[in-house]
């Protein structure tokens, strides 16, 4: 008989190995049986120790709880509800200490930390709902027990009284032993998940620069023969023109979102290389300038720029870019066609360089002004069925808090055009 149990416990063992070794399986019921096991091997130590102290209530107890450890660690071989295992566990533990307590001179400081652990055990199975519940139980039990201890309603030592001290000892180390090994195994089982988590991550950014590298390709080459086009657009009809007006309002439209979604994919990167070091903003302003032109020109759209020859300021370059860049982008996306955007580049106060960039577009209230900066959509949509995903604004507010530059967002309301400032630190070296 025994050696049929010690044969399905060392199958039982070998399945929960296989659970913890396995790669697809869920990280919470890896770390639930590993919990269990470690209860389980406590009960066991437990057992002689209860033998030596002579506490058979204490021996009956802990050979309960090795049995219902055998069930619990079926449960989770089988994957029954966490619910119904979070129930079974605690009821077992609760029901299990409060006898000890009430059997071996009263509640005391290592007990109270047993009683804890259903609390923790609770919480990490079942989660805050069930958490909260066996929390409420066990604070309960807690106070009933101690207002008998007060009142000297116990029924006494059932293991000699010489042996208080070991009995004492004996629950403090099983109390260490639990909370090591199992707060060991939650940060163990905590960076799993996050090297798991960081590893998909990698995977889908890496999948994710391929798929919009092969987009930005073709559009890339739509928009340079269709460039060309247009520079002899007088030698086609109005309707023809028509044609290539939209295919070029979509096409930079798509081509705009890919190159978002591509700034915010090297945002963190960026941010984590961003230095301190001199850089020449009315070269990179200018270069932006001059990356917006051809969408510009499309809607023809004037883009007016006063950029002085040298303005030096602490950055970096690909941020300032990105950041100047995508609020030309958003003039153009968001102004109607025959209008004009002005970019101004100055020297505030000498120890800021100020760069302005004001549009006849659409405006905005002071709602959607507001919403930029917390981080909701505002009202207003592309003009020319252009599209717009949110990505720039994100992009724009991170580089800014990156480069610790200031961002200012001004407008007289809905119709009547918006005015973004951006202020960088300015360098004299």
């Amino acid at each position: 008989m025994i050696s049929g149990l010690l044969s399905s416990l060392r199958f039982l063992a070998e399945d929960i190995f296989r659970l913890y070794v396995a790669e697809d399986v869920d990280n919470h019921w890896r770390f639930v049986a590993l919990h269990l096991v470690c209860t389980f091997l406590i009960s066991i130590a437990y057992i002689p120790a209860m033998i030596y102290l002579q506490y058979d209530i204490g021996t009956g107890m802990c050979v309960a709880f090795v049995f219902c450890h055998i069930g619990l660690l079926l449960g989770v071989k089988q994957k029954i509800s966490l619910t119904a295992l979070t129930n079974y566990y605690c009821l077992m533990a609760l029901s299990g200490f409060t006898l000890v307590a009430a059997t071996s001179g009263g509640i005391s400081s290592p007990q109270i930390a047993w009683f804890l652990a259903i609390k923790v055990g609770a919480f990490w199975f079942g989660g805050r709902r069930m958490g909260y519940f066996w929390s409420g139980m066990v604070f309960m039990v807690i106070f009933l027990l101690t207002a008998m201890n007060l009142n000297g309603y116990w029924v006494g030592y059932h293991f000699p009284e010489e042996n208080k001290f070991l009995f004492s000892s004996n629950i403090h180390i099983g109390v260490l032993f639990y909370y090591v090994v199992v707060i060991q195994v939650y940060e163990n089982e905590k960076q799993r998940s996050f090297e798991e988590l960081k590893d998909s991550a990698e995977k889908q950014t890496k999948f994710f620069r391929i798929v919009a590298h092969d987009l930005k390709n073709p559009l890339a080459v739509i928009l340079g023969n269709l460039e060309m086009l247009l520079r002899r657009k007088a030698e086609y009809s109005s309707a023809i023109q028509k044609r290539l007006g939209k295919i070029g309002t979509h096409s930079q439209s798509m081509l705009s979102t890919i190159d978002h979604l591509l700034s915010l994919d090297k945002l963190s990167e960026s941010i984590k290389k961003a230095t301190s070091k001199v850089v020449n903003a009315s070269k990179i302003v200018d270069e932006a300038v001059y990356k917006n032109i051809s969408h510009a020109e499309i809607k023809n759209i004037q883009i007016n720029a006063e950029i002085p020859e040298e303005a030096l300021v602490f950055g970096d370059e690909r941020i300032i870019e990105q950041i100047i860049d995508n609020l030309l982008s958003n003039a153009v996306k968001f102004s109607p066609e025959n209008t004009s955007i002005h970019l101004d580049m100055n020297f505030d106060t000498p120890k800021k360089v100020v760069v302005k960039i004001q549009d006849q577009g659409l405006g905005m209230s002071e709602d959607d002004i507001r919403r930029f900066f917390k981080g909701g959509g505002v009202s207003n949509k592309p003009i020319g069925n252009e599209t717009s995903t949110g990505v720039g604004r994100e992009a724009i507010l991170e580089n800014i808090a990156a480069l610790g530059g200031k961002l200012e967002l001004e407008s007289d309301g809905p119709g009547k055009g918006s005015c973004f400032t951006v202020t960088l630190a300015r360098s004299d070296s």
